[in-house]
């Protein structure tokens, strides 16, 4: 599961040439996993140092930290 959550903020963020995160209620839909679910993994892929979080205009966004395997 988490492994699909990196995948898809990692293809979002390459589909946009790089520049944008993902918000938690679009990796929501895009995974078709609960938010509770998702939060508790994208906890363990910040801790795991793959992702990062930046604060958005509406929200906080998810990025991928592009050395991160």
């Amino acid at each position: 599961m988490k492994n699909k959550l990196l995948q898809i903020v990692q293809e979002y963020n390459q589909g946009t040439g790089g520049s944008c995160g993902i918000s938690i209620v679009k990796l929501c839909e895009s995974s078709g996993f609960k938010i509770y679910n998702v939060k508790s993994l994208l906890k363990e892929l910040h801790m795991d140092g793959k992702i990062k979080v930046r604060e958005g205009v509406n929200s906080k966004l998810i990025y991928p930290i592009t050395n991160a395997k």
